[in-house]
């Protein structure tokens, strides 16, 4: 479809799958084991740690997409746009914990719901077209999702993977019923009707178990802007990724609290004890000592709200810059074409998160679902790294 006042291109498009995933091989089977792992006695137990569920049923995922691909003023600047909706009923959810009395730590059970629901556009400009001596294209790839969890097995209230614990398990990545998939829950301090810190026989604040209702760790949106730009034989093209609004478990600064390496455990008293500012149950003021070791490895380094920050970033994921010989230079050499290239890799981040890369999986792809993404549990940072080419056509 084409118009004479600009369009030059427009396409719409709408689609529906249904899309079904059978139990893993071996779920629905229980086998007795010995030496369920190196650091207990020998015993026997279902399938190691997870027993098997004959009345495993598949799960499906019903999927609606709607868009449009337009372009204007010959194909100068083009929009790419897709609206997506996703439920997956009935999942299959591995690991799940069950009492000790069914003889085993883990459970296969069927009956998560998740729904996705999110925009994903594509904004192609060509500014200065390619008839010029100078060119210059520009692409901007836009995303957000919104993934969450409507239905979890039985009277669970959140599902989370062992593998995503922390530091001395003062949080784990979590979805939550009613929430996000990429929820957390961990440890907070229990305060009363007027804030005030509750604290305990031993001097220290108390803590709870809850679940962070207000934590994402899942972006609010993405954009990644890409410039290629051309003047005779010279090329520079760069990708600056921004993403905004998700949060991060910053357990690798738990750990260095707990060790005294933090920034925050320098604030210590000259004798090196405290007295909490808090109350007891009854609503007295605490009268009770401890040491300041005693507060950042009892207390402090144990209340995941202290580190749970914004991990929103801008970073330059790569720039290249190449030279294109002349054919005057290759016709000597007997060569049809040659490039130089320079390129770097993650060149700098722009964030106010303290720890080492807000753009942080902890324990990388071998996590299941949400996973440890947003969990900085003693990690490493992505590398940053230089190239040199050079590629020759005969």
């Amino acid at each position: 479809m084409t118009s004479d006042d600009g369009l030059s291109y427009l396409k719409l498009r709408a689609t529906w799958a249904k899309v079904g995933k059978d139990a893993p091989i071996g779920a629905l089977e229980s086998f007795l084991g010995t030496n369920i792992n190196a650091l207990a006695s020998s015993a026997y137990t279902y399938n190691g740690v997870d027993i098997g569920n004959p009345e495993l049923e598949p799960e499906f995922t019903n999927s609606y997409e709607f868009g449009f691909d337009t372009r204007f003023f010959k194909n100068r600047l083009g929009l790419d746009m897709s609206f997506y909706y996703s439920k997956s009923e009935n999942q299959i959810l591995e690991d799940i914990r069950v009492p000790p009395s069914a003889g085993t730590f883990y459970a296969t059970l069927n009956g998560g719901s998740i729904v996705n629901k999110g925009i994903e556009a594509l904004l192609n400009a060509k500014i200065f077209p390619r008839n010029r001596e100078f060119q210059w294209d520009m692409t901007f790839n836009f995303g957000m999702n919104q993934s969450d969890v409507k239905e979890l097995p039985g009277q669970l209230n959140e599902v989370y993977l062992s593998d995503s614990w922390t530091f001395q398990n003062s949080a784990a990545g979590a979805a939550i019923l009613g929430g996000s998939l990429f929820g957390l829950r961990g440890y907070k301090a229990v305060r009363n009707d007027d804030g005030q810190l509750i604290i305990g026989a031993d001097g220290l604040p108390e803590l709870e178990t809850v679940v962070f209702e207000d934590v994402n760790r899942l972006p609010d949106w993405t954009l990644g802007i890409t410039n290629n730009l051309a003047y005779k034989n010279f090329n520079l093209s760069f990708l600056i990724d921004l993403v905004q609004g998700q949060e991060a478990y910053n357990a690798t600064k738990s750990a260095l609290a707990y060790y005294g390496l933090a920034e925050e455990t320098l604030d210590r008293s000259p004798d090196g004890t405290m007295i909490v500012d808090g109350v007891d149950a009854a609503g007295n003021p605490n009268t009770t000592e401890v040491t300041d070791q005693q507060y950042y490895q009892g207390y402090y380094s144990q209340d995941a709200e202290n580190f749970i920050e914004d991990a929103s970033f801008a970073r330059l994921r790569y720039a290249t810059i190449s030279y294109n010989f002349s054919s005057d230079f290759l016709d000597r050499l007997n060569i049809a074409s040659a490039q130089l290239s320079v390129t770097g890799r993650n060149l700098f981040t722009i964030t106010d998160y303290s720890g080492v890369d807000p753009e942080v999986n902890t324990y990388g792809a071998g996590i299941q679902g949400a996973g440890s993404m947003g969990i900085d549990n003693l990690g490493t940072p992505n590398t940053r790294g230089f190239d040199l080419g050079l590629r020759f056509k005969f």
